[in-house]
């Protein structure tokens, strides 16, 4: 995950990501994520294309949830 600041550079995670689990939005941003990132994979199988390996990362604040 990376973010976009004002100025057009990229924010890395570890700039927003320790906000992010301290105010919970973490939950919400892991779901978007991995939600995504099935919705790419099933566009790519249904067009026949044999997807990558990929791995998504979650808070461990999923163990709590």
């Amino acid at each position: 995950m990376r973010w976009r600041g004002p100025d057009g550079g990229m924010i890395p995670p570890a700039d927003f990501i320790p906000l992010f689990e301290r105010n919970g939005f973490v939950l919400r941003l892991d779901a978007f994520v991995f939600e995504s990132v099935c919705r790419l994979l099933r566009g790519w199988l249904d067009g026949g294309l044999a997807p990558p390996p990929v791995s998504v990362n979650l808070s461990p604040l999923h163990q709590d949830a």
